[in-house]
């Protein structure tokens, strides 16, 4: 892909993702209540299918494929990608700052729920509304993930994504009295667009900065950081919820995620406008 496309195409990846994430609970309860849950499931399992025939349309020149026995072993793929990423101070900053983001974050999604609904007394339905805002504020994100990167430039949106989670989840523990609905409106769209015009910035950044090789090893190791981050989040946040209290971890979660702005600022990425390709 050329490299004025990469940001652009990433970006209607996520937009794609975001509007799935919108349509897909409200068609299936439409389709639940029309047609049954058994065949609800058919129609889902039929979505495969199609999905199926829609890579089928996909037209991209492919690299001659590795002869059998050529191929390095699975162990020796996994050290280069761990190599790359330690040698190169870009996909470090990357790779720690998605892992920082993604355990805190965790935190807080695991004990979202139950704040909002046994201490801020959210009704289910309202619940509902405001997690559909999020998935507004994700759609509007994919959106704009373009201009944001043209505007400052790829690093400073990592940058300015950083600070607005923080900023949306601060709206959580904060959100009290008459405005605590709005405060938690708001605070969900902010993490929303805030998470997806990160994920499409960092994943651009990703790929032009790594030889096309080593591209797989390097997404799959960034992928199992970052996601190696959410189960141990998921259970401190349970733990500390239990401990200290909803509110008061809440609270300690938002300082944290202020770990990942420090991270990308000291690091080189808070400087890149336009990242050199590499091939």
């Amino acid at each position: 892909m050329p490299e004025g496309h990469v940001v652009e195409g990433n970006s209607k990846l996520e937009a794609s993702q975001a509007v799935a994430e919108i349509a897909g609970p409200s068609l299936a309860g439409a389709i639940v209540q029309w047609l049954s849950a058994p065949l609800a499931l058919v129609l889902d399992a039929a979505s495969f299918l199609v999905s199926a025939l829609c890579l089928l349309w996909v037209r991209a020149r492919e690299g001659a494929p590795v002869a059998p026995g050529k191929h390095p072993s699975i162990w020796k793929q996994i050290a280069e990608g761990f190599r790359v990423i330690v040698e190169r101070p870009v996909l470090r900053a990357i790779a720690g700052c998605s892992s920082i983001l993604n355990f805190f974050e965790t935190i807080l999604s695991t004990l979202y729920t139950l704040y909002v609904v046994n201490e801020l007394h959210i009704s289910a339905a309202l619940l509902g509304v405001i997690l559909g805002v999020g998935s507004v504020g994700g759609l509007l994100g994919a959106l704009i993930a373009t201009r944001v990167a043209r505007w400052k430039g790829i690093g400073p949106a990592l940058l300015l994504t950083t600070v607005m989670s923080m900023v949306g989840a601060l709206l959580l523990p904060l959100a009290q009295g008459p405005m605590v609905v709005p405060l938690l409106i708001v605070g969900r769209f902010l993490m929303g667009m805030s998470a997806t015009i990160y994920n499409v910035n960092q994943l651009s950044l990703r790929q032009m900065t790594t030889p096309t090789v080593l591209q797989g090893r390097v997404n799959a190791t960034i992928r199992f950081l970052a996601g190696g981050s959410v189960p141990p989040g998921a259970l401190l946040g349970g733990l500390l919820g239990t401990w200290l209290g909803l509110r008061t971890t809440l609270i300690l979660v938002v300082a944290r995620i202020g770990i990942a702005f420090v991270w990308l600022l000291c690091s080189s990425v808070r400087g890149m406008v336009k990242p050199e390709r590499t091939l």
